[in-house]
């Protein structure tokens, strides 16, 4: 039953982290959704799908490393690379589909999916060690 709460709330993290970079922080920089107005309208199946399979990652993944090691900055520099090489990735998608994909865009999302990325899988551990925390099921080496 950990295992899926773990999962639950690092999904929650980070889509609230997302949240916040759409709605607040990157909002007056681009009309969302940005696509759009190229004739793209969003694909939310494929969006719920990384979701999901990112979330995984990020709590089976990386934070579990950490929770074995009794060490948050796995979980921290995992993120971060990972973050890193998906931002990369998704800004190289959009520079090649959406002509006029500004640079400062670009630049801004990767270092938000960077960011967000690490900080959610810090989240993760934190989450992992709360839920486990009074007789750990996590086997230390």
């Amino acid at each position: 039953m950990n295992f899926l709460l773990h999962f639950l709330a690092t999904l929650l993290v980070f889509l609230l982290l997302d949240v916040v970079w759409l709605k607040f922080l990157i909002g007056g920089l681009v009309e969302y959704p940005f696509v759009t107005r190229y004739g793209y309208p969003p694909n939310w199946a494929l969006a719920e799908i990384y979701y999901v399979l990112f979330s995984l990652w990020l709590a089976f993944g990386a934070a579990y490393k950490s929770m074995v090691y009794n060490n948050v900055a796995p979980a921290f520099l995992d993120g971060w690379r990972v973050g890193f090489r998906v931002g990369v990735l998704y800004a190289a998608v959009n520079i090649v589909f959406v002509a006029q994909w500004p640079l400062e865009l670009v630049v801004l999302d990767v270092a938000w999916v960077t960011l967000s990325t690490a900080l959610a899988a810090v989240a993760s551990y934190a989450i992992g060690l709360w839920l486990t925390s009074g007789g750990s099921q996590v086997r230390r080496r």
